[in-house]
């Protein structure tokens, strides 16, 4: 089995999982179009849409193509061993790829398709003008469509202005009477401004304790967008550890599955690449407090356990094929 093959065979798994994967993104996308009136333009949308997915479909295309090649590869009773460097390979390869993809390919797809509907929704053409400021105020203030730069950016202005948030809620705590505070304030604000804090029994007017609630409100806003612009960055190095953890997954299941038929090798490798993306939706949607802890936790470590568990059946099973092989 030459080199050359083995690279074609797995170049052509690959093509088609992504090819599968980006025409099932058309599909789910489409329905949030159809009900509306211009078919061919919300054909475009959907396209648009689907392609700025694409260190997805590349992810799944990876995934899918890797387990598919496992099985051929040792159907052709190859190393181990090599399969594994192999992987290796792949995996520093398209975690490269896919870095450099998500942080200039991905924002302008999503700008693109932005724009796109926003001008159906106007119905009306803009001018380059107007594209390009539309496309810088996005790229500055549009976590999803930022780079890492950007968002680095984006966390340092709301650091800043975080810190002028907390200087100003202390000085209206000093002009605020303590029972007013604890009646007003959350326990997280009561440890941190009351402590230390002079007793305050002076007289106190209504316009500085609701402008305190204003700047606590606004603390509190800028606290958590400083969580999403967190996870809007780290998503970007979940992409490397995705990028190594489905090609090592796509072997080990490979392995086990290597003398199934083609068509449950795919549906076993979907299955798990849907649950794993469930997952990492649970931890985004955790951050504004829809699922909990425990729960994303639990997931996690059944995704962990069934890679264990497969990794364990793979190792006896080369251990066993070497002992008959040393028998005969």
């Amino acid at each position: 089995m030459t080199t050359k093959k083995l690279l074609l065979q797995f170049l052509k798994y690959f093509t088609i999982s992504c090819f599968f994967y980006y025409l099932f993104s058309v599909v789910q996308v489409i329905v949030h179009f159809m009900a509306e009136a211009d078919i061919l333009i919300n054909i475009i949308n959907t396209c648009l849409l689907s392609l700025s997915l694409i260190d997805t479909i590349i992810l799944f295309g990876l995934f899918i193509s890797t387990l598919l090649f496992t099985v051929y590869w040792f159907q052709n009773k190859l190393s181990l061993i090599k399969l594994l460097r192999l992987g290796l390979a792949m995996s520093i390869l398209f975690a490269g790829i896919l870095f450099l993809v998500k942080n200039t390919v991905v924002p302008e797809l999503k700008i693109m398709s932005y724009i796109s509907r926003y001008e159906y929704a106007l119905r009306e053409k803009l001018n380059a003008e107007e594209r390009r400021e539309m496309s810088d105020d996005l790229r500055r203030n549009r976590l999803s469509i930022m780079n890492v730069l950007s968002i680095n950016k984006y966390k340092d202005s709301l650091q800043t202005e975080m810190s002028v948030k907390e200087t100003n809620i202390k000085e209206f705590v000093l002009n605020t009477p303590d029972s007013i505070l604890e009646s007003v304030f959350p326990n997280s604000y009561l440890n941190k401004y009351i402590q230390n804090k002079p007793k305050n029994t002076s007289e106190f007017s209504l316009f500085t304790l609701n402008k305190l609630k204003y700047e606590v409100s606004l603390h509190k806003q800028l606290i958590k967008e400083i969580k999403l612009s967190n996870w809007e960055e780290a998503k970007y190095y979940l992409t490397i550890f995705l990028t190594f953890f489905f090609v090592a997954y796509g072997i080990v299941l490979g392995f086990n599955l290597k003398n199934k038929h083609p068509f449950v090798v795919v549906i076993a490798g979907i299955a798990i690449y849907l649950y794993s993306y469930k997952v990492i939706e649970m931890i985004s949607n955790n951050m504004n407090g829809s699922y909990n802890s425990t729960e994303i936790i639990s997931n996690i470590c059944v995704i962990f356990i069934l890679f264990l568990g497969l990794t364990y059946r793979m190792i006896l099973l080369k251990k066993q094929a070497k002992k008959d092989n040393a028998t005969n």
